[in-house]
């Protein structure tokens, strides 16, 4: 199963604090909008977690996604930094990544920079069961300039389309990566 919530002031402050160390106070010009989408994979943790930490597998999921460039440190570690480009509505939109937290097998979070936003994605596994992962990605995006008022308005598309990204990558890891 897979679902998208929306999640609360709250629990996303929490969701901050985890990640950053902060006490997730926001800015208060904040425009912008979170959700939240859970998703089971039927491939144990471990093996999950290897599929989404490969960078040479995220063309295989991410449909968008045009080209891939680390910029400094390793890729998918702690502080690296990383260019990706996206074919999004026939145009390219380029983003700048930062690994924020990583927790080997349990936490992989990025910041993501482009010129119309910017957003913190939180991406958790879990085992509920023996033999399978759930993956439960959190989202706050904050956009700018005029974005700031066309961005909510995008929410359900935005939400779609992760979630079918994180479909795609569920196929990908069930299959054997």
């Amino acid at each position: 199963p897979c679902a998208v919530t929306r999640t609360t002031r709250r629990e996303h402050a929490c969701a901050v604090e985890r990640r950053d160390g902060s006490n997730g106070s926001r800015d208060s010009r904040h425009s912008g909008m979170r959700f939240r989408i859970d998703i089971d994979i039927a491939q144990p943790r471990e093996r999950v977690w290897a599929v989404f930490t490969d960078p040479s597998l995220l063309h295989e999921w991410q449909a968008t996604l045009k080209s891939f460039a680390p910029i400094s440190g390793e890729p998918g570690q702690l502080g690296s930094v990383a260019r990706f480009v996206y074919r999004e509505g026939g145009r390219d939109v380029e983003m700048q990544e930062t690994i924020i937290a990583r927790e080997e097998g349990r936490v992989f979070a990025q910041r993501l920079e482009a010129d119309m936003m910017s957003s913190v994605m939180r991406n958790a596994f879990s085992s509920p069961r023996s033999g399978t992962t759930r993956w439960t990605l959190e989202c706050d995006i904050a956009f700018r300039g005029i974005w700031r008022l066309l961005g909510p308005l995008l929410r359900p598309l935005l939400a779609r389309k992760t979630r079918v990204d994180m479909l795609r990558f569920r196929q990908l890891a069930e299959r054997g990566g």
